[in-house]
């Protein structure tokens, strides 16, 4: 537990508690931060996913291909099929948080604040990690992901390097861009592909990391993440996505109340306070802890999901 020794009513000011939280949860590893966040103006979005590509565009005959400029001949037009329109809504979820009045006047109180912000800060980030998986593992694309006729990675015989390369091609579609670059494991398959590369290769066990500024391995031109347990992924299955920016599997969309919010930079989480029986003995601080999302797979063909062949 981390060691916090600054005044109980100045912890628990609004401002103070959405800074705190916010930046706990950025140092979780998970999803939160790997996927753009953009602000929601209202509690619903619409947002669009791209299915078709150019070259799809010219085949279909949508589009022609560009001729020689002549004297009778000109540019082409630029023709599109019609993108693909999806609408979302923005749930709330939260924690809420009470302490007496009388309590905040002792100062050995942070400890348990202290704890019970970084509850908080669990909680709500593993709601947002399992609700943005659950969306990965459900989405429909046009990837065939590979794994039926792999030998599972903790029998003789396995293969995982050679498996890798089979999820890349498989994510490497005509006509899109994105790439297979971040690969999700359950604990077990994480180290027992480690355990793998270790046997094959002594330069990286030399130096798993590349460099020293790495802080996950890599491998095959992956990062390989390691999920805990299995209440996430199950054991033998994978989750292989592109982590780039411009070609995000995942949107995220979240909406402040400006009125209540601290933060003006719309925060994933955001703070409101009141007091219950104020003036009273038994006067209550209440805080609660809110977030309001969606997650817009914008981008489908950017994922690879299987439930086993690990």
């Amino acid at each position: 537990m981390t060691v916090n020794t600054i005044d109980p009513r100045e912890f628990m000011q609004p401002k103070v508690l959405e800074d705190v939280v916010n930046k706990k949860l950025e140092t979780i590893p998970s999803f939160i931060n790997m996927f753009p966040t953009v602000p929601a103006d209202g509690t619903s979005v619409t947002y669009h996913e791209d299915l078709v590509t150019a070259g799809a565009d010219i085949e279909n005959g949508t589009m022609s291909k560009p001729m020689d400029l002549g004297e009778l001949s000109g540019l082409a037009k630029i023709e599109v099929s019609p993108i693909t329109q999806k609408h979302g809504y923005l749930r709330p979820f939260g924690y809420e948080f009470r302490i007496s009045k009388r309590d905040l006047d002792t100062s050995s109180i942070i400890d348990d604040l202290t704890r019970g912000v970084g509850r908080a800060v669990y909680g709500m980030a593993k709601r947002i990690n399992d609700d943005i998986l659950n969306i990965l593992k459900t989405v429909s694309n046009d990837v065939t992901e590979p794994g039926s006729d792999w030998t599972a990675w903790d029998a003789d015989g396995a293969t995982p390097l050679s498996n890798m390369l089979d999820i890349a091609n498989a994510m490497d579609l005509e006509g899109y861009d994105s790439e297979a670059n971040q690969l999700y494991l359950q604990q077990d398959n994480y180290y027992e592909l480690l355990d793998y590369v270790e046997n094959v290769d002594i330069a990286w066990v030399q130096n798993p990391m590349n460099n020293g500024s790495r802080q996950i391995p890599q491998i095959n031109g992956f990062n390989i993440h390691k999920l805990k347990g299995t209440s996430q992924l199950a054991t033998g299955a994978y989750l292989a996505l592109d982590g780039r920016p411009e070609y995000a599997p995942i949107t995220t969309y979240t909406r402040t109340q400006r009125d209540f919010s601290s933060d003006k930079d719309f925060p994933i989480v955001n703070i409101f306070q009141y007091k219950e029986k104020p003036g009273s003995y038994n006067e209550q601080v209440v805080t609660e802890f809110i977030a309001e999302t969606f997650y817009a797979p914008k981008a489908p063909n950017s994922v690879c999901y299987r439930s086993s062949g690990v």
